[in-house]
């Protein structure tokens, strides 16, 4: 015989190790208060392990609605864990609600007195999701209730059906909880219907194709019903077909609706049909005028795309064929047929025919005349009328693109002529340089050499660039700071730095800066480094907030106090002066 000490120490053992790995919370209460509690038991509540022991079960008891194990609703408050099992919310130490799912069992058989131990598991994820799909459910049932609209899937290897509440209601069946079958649907349409519906839906499913169906269905009280079925069909992961799902529409007031106007029903029909007809043609003239307004398209893309979307606009748009002949090129419909039913309109472009517009009908005709109706004539003329506004338009534009390609031709060629000239001006001034005597004539022809050199410069970069109202600072002032040293014997003994920020000005604005520039680094070149000294001049140029900012700076000997650049007598000082006037700037030594 066992010692019974040993048998409630490995029992106890055993508790204790099940209370460690379980993934649920686990206490024991005795006369309400707390005697044990496990790890997971104060994680899920938030309390630490000696702020439960001891105390009273009140301290995570909620008033609020709870539900017993058979989802009967309970507004109590629990003051006590019987024995069974009951969903609850809690309240967390940090005073949030949580649901739980509560099993408890009296620790001497039914005598709650002696105390009990529960599991708690939290269920707070689930209960969302359940509220959150009873509210979808409640929106999807009222929403066919509206629409009278009912939904249905079935398990295509089980045949077991499942229907949504308003299915029942459409086919005046109690949902009593039994099971539905496939065959419970075919016993509940009409008999007259039931072989065509049962052929119909098995030949869909070896095909896998969505279908439709329009059917009768008897009630069990013997009233008949009129209902439009459309549904298709689910695969698996391996492709295989499984399931199929579908809706279901009351239609039977609209089919007797039908019946009451039986006999103008040819007139509806036909005035249905021309309608649609109608429709076809306003979107196949409407797709095509937004084509031709498409300026980004050439000509033949746009004759090419034309050519593909005219018969669409026709009675029957797969047995039509449209060519499209234009300036001895063609333009046709693929796959493309012609036949002896045909319809012309010319292409009048400048009072000149350069080309038509066909449209073949390839079906099969029996009837008398020729397979098109009169409004697809019109149809034909007003897509040819608008081609012919949109080549006249597109001809137009090419023209004035070859006079602005002629112009631009024009412009390079005066920028280019104005350059040699100037050239030719600073070839005759250095000529004329070479025949002065006085010191101050051969600087003065220099000077002027040497401005009429920063418009040169100028003008060769606008007449290699395609803006002739533009230009790149940064390229312009580098180029014309080189320029303007090597003019000077002493460039070996002078760094030039440039520190240009690359952005553009019109070309007004920087032809008044490159003749200022050249005053100033010419100034520089000739005075700062008087005894032949090495020096170095420094070019910088930026941009902030719509503001520039240009500095010339150089290590030489530096200008007088005295210099005044408002009031110098020197003429490049002066022209300096004037032109930054010009420019709304403000110049500072």
């Amino acid at each position: 015989m066992s010692d019974p000490d040993l048998i409630v120490e490995d029992n106890e053992n055993k508790f204790t190790s099940i209370c460690k790995v379980a993934p649920f919370g686990i206490g024991v209460e005795i006369n309400r208060i707390f005697v044990e509690v496990n790890q997971k038991l104060c994680e899920l509540t938030g309390y630490q392990k000696d702020e439960l022991v001891g105390k009273s079960t009140r301290i995570m008891y909620l008033t609020l609605d709870n539900f017993d194990h058979v989802g009967k609703k309970q507004n109590v408050q629990i003051k006590a864990i019987g024995t069974g099992t009951v969903e609850a919310q809690w309240k967390r130490k940090d005073g949030r609600i949580i649901y739980v799912l509560l099993c408890s069992t009296p620790l001497n058989q039914n005598d709650l007195s002696k105390g009990s131990i529960f599991t708690i598991l939290d269920i707070t994820d689930r209960k969302r999701v359940e509220d959150e799909l009873r509210i979808s459910t409640r929106i999807l049932n009222k929403s066919q209730e509206l629409t009278n609209i009912g939904s249905w899937i079935m398990n295509l290897h089980t045949n077991v059906l499942k229907w949504s509440r308003q299915e029942y209601k459409i086919y005046g069946i109690d949902d009593d909880g039994s099971e539905l079958t496939y065959q419970t649907f075919l016993n509940a349409v009409h008999p007259a219907d039931r072989e065509m519906v049962d052929h119909v839906h098995t030949a869909a499913q070896v095909n896998n194709e969505d279908c439709e169906t329009i059917h009768r269905v008897i009630h069990p009280n013997g009233s008949i019903r009129t209902v439009k079925e459309k549904y298709q069909f689910i695969t698996n992961e391996s492709g295989n077909i499984a399931a199929s799902i579908g809706m279901t529409h009351d239609i039977t007031e609209q089919r007797e609706l039908e019946k009451k106007i039986e006999g103008v029903e040819t007139r509806a029909n036909l005035l249905i049909y021309k309608l649609s007809e109608r429709t076809k043609e306003l979107e196949c003239m409407y797709n095509i005028s937004k084509m031709l307004r498409n300026i980004n398209k050439s000509l033949e893309e746009i004759l090419i795309v034309v050519s593909e979307m005219v018969p669409s606009g026709w009675q029957s748009p797969v047995d039509v064929r449209c060519k499209i002949l234009f300036k001895n090129k063609e333009y046709v419909s693929t796959p493309f047929k012609e036949t002896k039913w045909k319809q012309v309109s010319h292409l009048h472009v400048n009072n000149k025919i350069l080309g038509s517009i066909k449209v073949f009908y390839t079906g099969p005709w029996n009837g008398p005349g020729i397979p098109f109706i009169e409004e697809e004539q019109n149809l034909l003329e007003l897509i040819a009328n608008s081609l012919c506004e949109t080549i006249e338009h597109k001809q137009y534009e090419e023209e004035i693109r070859i006079l602005l390609h002629e112009k631009e031709i024009m412009l390079k060629e005066v920028h280019h002529r104005i350059k040699n000239n100037m050239n030719t001006i600073m070839s005759l001034l250095f000529l004329q340089s070479t025949d002065m005597k006085s010191r101050a004539a051969i600087e003065a022809l220099e000077n002027a050499s040497m401005r009429v050199q920063s418009m040169m410069i100028l003008y060769d970069k606008l007449y290699r660039s395609s803006d002739f109202q533009h230009l790149s600072v940064k390229d312009y002032l580098t180029t014309l700071t080189n320029e303007i040293v090597d003019n000077f014997n002493h460039l070996e003994r002078i760094q030039v730095k440039t520190e240009i920020e690359d952005f553009i000005l019109d070309s007004k604005t920087v032809f008044n800066l490159g003749i200022i520039i050249n005053e100033l680094i010419t100034n520089t070149m000739k005075y700062a480094f008087p005894n032949g000294e090495d020096g170095k001049i420094a070019v910088l140029a930026s941009i902030k907030n719509k503001h520039v900012s240009i500095i010339i700076q150089d290590n030489g000997i530096g200008i007088p106090e005295s210099v005044n650049i408002e009031t110098s007598e020197g003429f490049g000082l002066k022209l300096v002066s004037m032109l930054s006037e010009q420019l709304d700037a403000a110049i500072k030594i």
